[in-house]
């Protein structure tokens, strides 16, 4: 997620498509590693009760849709928030 953050431009869409927690897809598949359901990807989202920065997350998204089909594929439309740092850091530098 830091990686798809870091490529956007603001605004960005993202669409990222994975298995819900409650998929036999999810377990069932030895590859996956994770598994996700509507409150995982709020961690990429600043702001939010749940947020990544106790995590070093730095990535910041929101969330705009998340829906799941029959399957209980899991799928989430988000959009890249990047404020300008020089707004954001200028106060904290003294020149």
């Amino acid at each position: 997620m830091e990686e798809i953050h870091r490529v956007c431009k603001n605004g960005a869409q993202v669409f990222i498509g994975v298995p819900h927690v409650k998929s036999k897809w999810a377990v069932g598949d030895i590859s996956h590693v994770k598994f996700f359901n509507e409150l995982s990807f709020l961690f990429f989202c600043k702001g939010r009760l749940i947020n990544g920065s106790n995590y070093g997350i730095k990535a910041d998204f929101d969330i705009e849709n998340i829906t799941l089909n029959a399957e209980l594929l899991m799928f989430i439309k988000m959009k890249a928030v990047k404020p300008i740092r020089w707004e954001k850091e200028k106060s904290m530098t003294n020149f």
